[in-house]
């Protein structure tokens, strides 16, 4: 597709533009709403016309472009596509085990090279994720980009256009957008294990890909220890750790359909859920009750979303943390592991270890770091935009 216009950026523009950002700033380019569509590829130049970079134009009231090339000769079209797949298939190919694995990130936008957009595996199926209104117009040549590439056996569509407001839209639910419906209940693996999945009609999978790094690793600390997975959703980490040799994974959540789906996930392998019991109840009202009865569990896993409400509390990752870390501290043996998750993309890694260091010190309960740890190596981040690392995931342990 041709350019059809050339929009001039300011000096800082210029800057950003060449430490390798992606998104352009809408006060870069004179805060201009601009003429165009969404979509509509432009060539971006700075104050005496020299050429800095191509993007498309985006409805967004912040962003108003974002760069897919460097280089003038290049177009938005199939081949530009075809060329970014390809190079991140080979990075999968080298970071994603043969076997053992069939759920991963195969392209992870900006870490990928083209931000607003995402593109899971799941077995046969890909899932693609268009955050970017600009994406979304070219929506068909992408799917044949797709279909053309790795001939799946069918491809669901996630519009996440409307950013985190899109979970409450029906139209950020999977939909089938080419070939065969996947089944209600998908099964695939991660590091040997099975997990159901769904990949129609809900916002998300029920298995968080950028995690699955972390799930593994997990595997050392568990053996022969009791573990209380909070927030445990359809209980992934839960399975990871029961099937490490946990002597017992305590799995809470509020949700009644996640706690059916992780028990599903247990029995899938070979586990039984009477061994690894499950509870209906708000995370922190459980940590309450666990401290007033005196019963310390040997590791707790915070994972948190960053927003989720319950009919006694609303609670939000930036305030409630450290509120929440401390009654798990409470709970916490002697000895014994915290694992604390945050996917926040406004806390960076200082704040969040900073955060955890104020509530040891507050409770008096001294930890040490074992690990800092962020998503997979299948979710790449450029070093021009180290704010996009948003996964978090300190292991701690209790002197």
């Amino acid at each position: 597709m041709a350019h059809i216009g050339t929009v001039k950026v300011d000096t800082r523009g210029e800057r950003m533009i060449a430490s390798g950002q992606f998104s352009v700033q809408r006060s870069w380019a004179g805060g201009a709403s601009h003429r165009f569509r969404p979509g509509d590829p432009v060539t971006l130049v700075d104050s005496r016309g020299r050429y800095l970079a191509s993007a498309l134009s985006e409805d967004d009231p912040e962003i108003a472009f974002r760069i897919f090339s460097r280089n003038q000769e290049e177009a938005f079209d199939q081949e530009l596509l075809k060329c970014h797949l390809a190079s991140a298939v080979k990075l999968r190919e080298r970071v994603i085990p043969a076997s053992g694995t069939s759920a991963y990130r195969l392209f992870h936008g900006e870490g990928d090279g083209l931000p607003g957009i995402a593109l899971d595996v799941y077995g046969d199926y890909r899932v693609l994720q268009l955050y970017s209104t600009a994406l979304a117009r070219h929506r068909s040549m992408i799917l044949e980009a797709l279909e053309t590439l790795f001939h799946p056996r069918g491809i669901v569509v996630t519009d996440r256009t409307a950013g985190p407001a899109a979970s409450r839209s029906d139209r950020a639910h999977g939909r089938l957008a080419a070939g065969e419906a996947p089944p209600p209940d998908l099964t695939v693996l991660e590091a040997g294990l099975k997990f159901g999945i769904e990949l129609t009609g809900g916002y998300d999978t029920g298995l968080f890909l950028d995690n699955r790094e972390n799930r593994i690793a997990l595997a050392r600390y568990v053996k022969d220890r009791s573990v209380l997975n909070l927030f445990s959703y359809t209980g992934s980490i839960s399975v990871h750790c029961a099937a490490a040799g946990a002597s017992r994974v305590t799995s809470v959540d509020i949700s009644e359909r996640a706690l059916g789906r992780s028990k599903r996930n247990l029995e899938m392998n070979g586990l039984s859920p009477s061994d690894h019991p499950h509870r209906k109840a708000d995370a922190l009202e459980y940590l309450r009750r666990g401290a007033n009865r005196g019963r310390l569990e040997d590791v707790v896993v915070l994972d948190p979303p960053s927003f989720s409400t319950s009919k006694k509390n609303v609670f939000s990752t930036e305030k409630d943390y450290p509120r929440l870390a401390a009654l798990a501290l409470e709970v916490l043996a002697p000895g014994g592991i915290l694992v604390a998750v945050s996917n926040h993309r406004k806390t960076t890694p200082d704040r969040f270890l900073s955060s955890l260091s104020d509530v040891s010190r507050q409770t008096g309960r001294p930890l040490r770091l074992l690990e800092m740890r962020g998503a997979g190596p299948d979710f790449p981040v450029p070093l021009s935009t180290p704010e996009a690392a948003y996964l978090k995931v300190a292991i701690l342990a209790r002197d």
